[in-house]
């Protein structure tokens, strides 16, 4: 990149062109950095953050910096700062010093990313002369300039699908009910974008990965495992009588809601272990840890590429909670639940905007605990292409 003479920095701000007085606070210039990385214009060209103009006035005040030493250690501090994990991903960027008469001033270079999603500090952009957070309607299109292949699978277009495929019923309710008294509110099929339920396609829209897994009228149509296989034995092996099975189909929201009655209903009482004379009872595993795992089952696990379904299997002795595929990302690189990573970001932020997972990256942890705190084993894991974790009854 070839960067402009100092005086068209100077001369006003514009799209790709931001000052900020100081380059030290944080706060004011990486919202900037994440703006003008994010290209919301699709310029294609380099932005620069002058530092050193106070930014309502264009008055050059330069930096406090009068030797090479400090100038040095200036810029050093800086790039340390835009290199720490505000700003997620990392745009590419270019620091440099310039004499402006007695006054030093910085100029950070900043390459557009090339594959969003959007760079965050939070995410920002830049309109005209003004940066400010992104909104849904930013970030979806920041997002379709995405070549397909490098999207998340969940989401992806799926070939064959149509809007069609959709519950549209229950989304034009849901549409209305926040459209109702906001008369910019977008219309269905922006709105759809905008969530992520549909992507364009030529002069049409087709549903994404999360939009038929959560929306879709039968998703196994496109996504042939998108299902839960629920089975009870009546001992310790598969050798055993069978007691009980279920297969699960449908949207996602409703295969969770199904599962947790069957779970729920599997879960009988027991006699628990005596406290002195008193015969008390509860149930055969703690509910809550077994939520957080019927969650996990369609949160985490890879749609892409397999037609295995999730599986809950149901011993005398034990559960067996399997889904397709390993820990994902950062997740792969440590004891299993001590990291968190997002295979299908978009999908976990939907179900997590319906109440039914939360994004905190706690759930095996609180597992668990429940598990120690309730007399059982400790949780066993096991990661060889599946991801299967075993609940044990009480020693």
């Amino acid at each position: 990149m070839t960067i402009p003479p100092l005086q068209k920095l100077l001369a006003s701000e514009s799209s790709r062109v931001e000052w900020k007085e100081s380059d030290r606070d944080s706060k004011k210039f990486l919202p900037a950095i994440s703006a003008l990385a994010n290209d919301l214009e699709g310029s294609g060209e380099a932005g620069f953050l002058v530092l050193g103009v106070e930014d309502k006035l264009g008055t050059v005040k330069g930096l406090p910096y009068a030797t090479r030493k400090e100038r040095d250690e200036a810029q050093q501090q800086l790039e340390n700062r835009i290199a720490g994990v505000s700003l997620a991903p990392q745009p590419s960027v270019s620091i440099h010093a310039f004499a402006h008469g007695e006054a030093w001033l910085i100029v950070v270079e900043i390459a557009p990313y090339p594959t969003p999603p959007p760079v965050r500090y939070d995410a920002y952009v830049r309109r005209g002369t003004v940066t400010r957070k992104a909104n849904e309607a930013d970030v979806a299109r920041l997002l379709e300039r995405r070549p397909e292949g490098q999207l998340p699978y969940d989401q992806r277009r799926v070939a064959g699908a149509t809007i069609a495929d959709l519950d549209l019923t229950a989304l034009r309710l849901e549409h209305a009910a926040k459209a109702e008294g906001d008369d910019t509110f977008p219309l269905l099929e922006a709105w759809l974008v905008q969530r992520g339920i549909v992507r364009r396609s030529g002069d049409g829209f087709v549903p994404t990965v999360m939009g038929l897994l959560l929306h879709g009228l039968e998703p196994t149509t496109f996504i042939k495992g998108a299902s839960i296989e629920m089975v009870k034995y009546e001992g310790v092996d598969e050798d055993s009588r069978i007691l009980a099975r279920k297969t699960i189909l449908g949207a996602l929201p409703r295969q969770l809601d199904l599962a947790w009655d069957v779970v729920d209903a599997w879960n009988v009482d027991v006699p628990l272990p005596p406290n002195r004379i008193q015969l008390s009872f509860g149930r055969q595993y703690p509910p809550d840890a077994l939520k957080e795992l019927v969650r996990n089952l369609v949160q985490h696990r890879t749609y892409e590429g397999t037609h295995a379904p999730a599986r809950i299997t149901w011993f005398s002795d034990r559960i067996e909670i399997s889904n397709p595929g390993g820990p994902f990302g950062v997740a792969n690189q440590a004891e299993f639940g001590a990291q968190s990573d997002y295979r299908n970001p978009g999908l976990t932020e939907r179900l997590a905007e319906l109440g039914y997972v939360q994004k905190l990256g706690r759930g095996v942890r609180l597992v668990r605990k429940f598990l120690s705190q309730n007399g059982h084993p400790p949780l066993e894991v096991q990661t060889d292409g599946f991801t299967t974790l075993t609940i044990r009854g009480r020693s």
